[in-house]
């Protein structure tokens, strides 16, 4: 007998419903569920095996690349006395948001692309779930907004850098101000984003109640339409004020620092050797943070593309075509952008490599020469390349200066900096090592010797 032989105007899925509910409902209520959802409901899996497959390896190998690479850069950062300096701490705490990202976000991610309902877990992990993602890619932008920042100053404005000394020997509360606000800013999407069913009641019986089965993690818009503005609003202030707006900033600030350090190479000319190598090593460091900022901008796009495309595009059958393969693009960026910054500091930084080497040694040899560790600073080292040692913060604690000015340069204010190593003006002069501070014709400054060299 035909269940739907009553009803010439029952949907397919209405007499699927009715069929199941027939045939399995005595039985149990999930192999009911699990025959209607099969044929009426999204597929369980959100890709075909062949493509779903290499993607989870793919993902497992981005896990592993990912753990391994974040976990070797705090490792380094933290135990290498050479690569303490502000600007690496900038980069640690990029890693340890990287690393919460991979640890937390992407087991979840592939665990939804095999199994994208029932959700299996307790309510509040899938709020923890987007508040975690949110927060971490605040974190990473905030970040990045501030030793861009701090670069900016430190190139063309050299003499203020120099006095917010004690304002930069404040970052560790800097860093943990970001997380604060990066948290607070994610909590609205956290709210909003919650398990619940797609299908509140069984298509043909009204007191059945809930499909348990078709429970899901998502924003909250799937379940409830009223709040389409809600979301419209929450995702254009996200994509505005921790997108646009950064990488405008950024943007600017970069291309001053390119502009300040074209006008300062004129004065190369008359600076001594090692001038020119700490300008050489300072824009050796400012290339690898463009790099860094430019791959993760990059990564994050598509994110914030797919979000704003969603309310912009009114055609259903293309926003949906758009939206699956922009999904998966978006995905694969976001967590790709985990693992990019380690690849970035080993290929362009020799200190970072050599200095992976020496804490690899160190570990894979804990009986062996301790010395070792360290050995790339004092390697590195000679009279005209100035490292503090571990626990000077200022130029000035390291030894007495003199600090004289000279009047070659009509146009120009140059300062030198000289070590004393005896009471012998002749031994003071063979020993002087210079730090030039050029001021440039449209009145900025350009530190040669970079403050990070020092710190």
């Amino acid at each position: 007998m035909n269940p739907c032989s009553d009803d010439e105007n029952a949907t397919e899925c209405e007499c699927v419903a009715r069929v199941c509910q027939l045939s399995l409902g005595n039985f149990s209520s999930d192999l009911m569920e699990d025959c209607y959802l099969s044929v009426c409901f999204v597929s369980k899996r959100s890709l075909p095996n062949e493509e779903l497959i290499p993607l989870t390896v793919f993902y497992f190998i981005l896990f592993l690349t990912g753990l391994i690479g974040n976990l070797t850069t705090c490792i380094v950062i933290r135990t290498h006395p050479v690569l303490q300096t502000q600007t690496n701490r900038y980069l640690l705490n990029l890693a340890l948001a990287d690393l919460v990202t991979l640890t937390v976000g992407l087991p979840f991610e592939v665990y939804m692309h095999w199994n994208q309902y029932p959700w299996d877990f307790p309510d509040f992990v899938c709020h923890l779930k987007a508040l975690i993602a949110e927060t971490t890619s605040y974190v990473s932008v905030l970040t990045i907004l501030s030793f861009s920042i701090e670069r900016y100053i430190a190139i063309c404005h050299s003499f203020m850098f120099v006095k917010l000394e004690p304002v930069r020997n404040q970052l560790p509360y800097l860093l943990a101000f970001i997380w604060v606000v990066a948290l607070l800013s994610a909590v609205p999407f956290a709210v909003y984003h919650r398990a619940d069913y797609l299908l509140d009641a069984w298509p043909t019986d009204p007191n059945y109640g809930p499909v348990k089965k078709s429970k899901m993690c998502m924003i909250a818009l799937y379940f409830d339409p009223n709040l389409s503005r809600t979301f419209d609003l929450l995702f254009h202030l996200s994509a505005i004020i921790f997108f646009a707006i950064p990488l405008l900033i950024i943007v600017v600030l970069y291309l001053r620092i390119s502009i300040t350090v074209r006008k300062s190479r004129y004065a190369l000319h008359r600076i001594d050797n090692a001038a020119n190598l700490a300008e050489a090593h300072s824009q050796k460091v400012t290339v690898l943070l463009v790099a860094v900022v430019i791959a993760f901008f990059v990564c994050y796009a598509p994110f914030q593309l797919q979000r704003l495309l969603f309310f912009h595009i009114g055609d259903m059958e293309i926003l949906q075509w758009i939206n699956h393969h922009l999904y998966f693009v978006s995905g694969i960026l976001f967590y790709l952008a985990t693992i990019v910054n380690p690849i970035l500091y080993n290929v362009m930084s020799v200190r970072f490599r050599q200095a992976f080497r020496e804490v690899l040694f160190a570990f894979c040899h804990p009986r062996g020469d301790k010395t070792r560790l360290g050995r790339l600073g004092s390697s590195q080292m000679n009279n005209n390349h100035l490292i503090l040692p571990p626990g000077k913060t200022s130029l000035r604690r390291l030894t007495t200066d003199t600090i004289t000015t000279s009047s070659s340069q009509p146009n120009s204010m140059a300062f030198t900096w000289s070590k004393r190593r005896t009471n012998s003006s002749s031994d003071r002069s063979k020993a002087s090592s210079r730090q030039s501070f050029d001021r440039l014709p449209n009145g900025s400054c350009h530190l040669d010797t970079p403050i990070e060299s020092y710190l």
